[in-house]
């Protein structure tokens, strides 16, 4: 009987200092020791993620919020972003002022090189500014985007486009991703292809971005750190990031 546990990153894995705890370190390691597969389930990119992989010797990883999972460097589903309201979310966006940024599978782009909101809002959690290329969706799959604007802008943006959900990761910051995607579908299909049973996954997180996940593996962990909203749809809530949350959730499962 195989089981896996599935980590968001920041806030997650990652502490208030941008840290793995040494705790967490030990206790995947314990985890992966006894068989029990360990991935990554996030909002970031493939490519922000490899120092994280190879330190906890992951191999699996469900990137941009479910839309672009991948199994031992082998594509395992892709949900690109729908194209059909993309230049009305373009115009929308300049009007308001607020930037877009876009994510393909090998590179973060945005076509201004010194916007202060962007960098501000990546360096938070240690993304670097990206690549300054015009018209990037022309010749590129995207899977994710990045409107930057704070919370008063939720409930226009999601009102106004029927292909696409905002989901707010930082106070000055949403994920863009298809309306029919989250990290609960790409999970389900890393599931089918590793044939394991959705009540052999557990998962732990600490956002929003995290909530359709909670509820669709066989147990669900919210960090102590986490969103209200989202730890009233978890199985179980740990300690803070920064108390050693991972660590005693895990011991609490009696998975380690």
């Amino acid at each position: 009987m195989t089981k896996i546990v599935f980590f968001d990153v920041d806030g997650t894995l990652y502490n208030t200092q941008n840290k793995i705890p040494e705790s967490t370190k030990e206790s995947i390691a314990l985890l992966q020791s006894k068989g029990i597969k360990v991935a990554l389930a996030t909002g970031r990119s493939p490519f922000t993620v490899t120092e994280i992989c190879d330190e906890l010797n992951v191999d699996t990883i469900v990137c941009y919020n479910g839309q672009y999972v991948t199994h031992k460097g082998e594509i395992v589903y892709t949900n690109p972003m729908p194209m059909a309201e993309l230049a009305q979310l373009k115009e929308l966006t300049k009007a308001k002022n607020h930037a877009l940024v876009f994510a393909s599978h090998h590179m973060i782009a945005f076509d201004e090189p010194n916007n202060e909101v962007v960098k501000k809002a990546l360096n938070s959690v240690n993304i670097s500014y990206p690549e300054v290329v015009s018209d990037f969706t022309t010749d590129n799959e995207i899977y994710q985007m990045m409107l930057f604007a704070d919370d008063s802008h939720d409930m226009s943006y999601n009102a106004a486009f029927e292909n696409y959900r905002f989901v707010r990761w930082h106070d000055q910051s949403m994920d863009v991703i298809p309306a029919n995607g989250s990290k609960a579908d790409g999970i389900k299909a890393l599931l089918s292809e590793l044939n394991i049973a959705i009540e052999n996954a557990y998962a732990f997180g600490d956002g929003m971005n995290d909530y359709e996940m909670l509820q669709a593996v066989g147990c669900g962990v919210a960090m102590g750190n986490g969103k209200e909203a989202l730890k009233k749809v978890a199985d179980y809530i740990t300690d803070h990031v920064d108390e050693d949350g991972i660590m005693k959730g895990l011991k609490h499962l009696n998975l380690i």
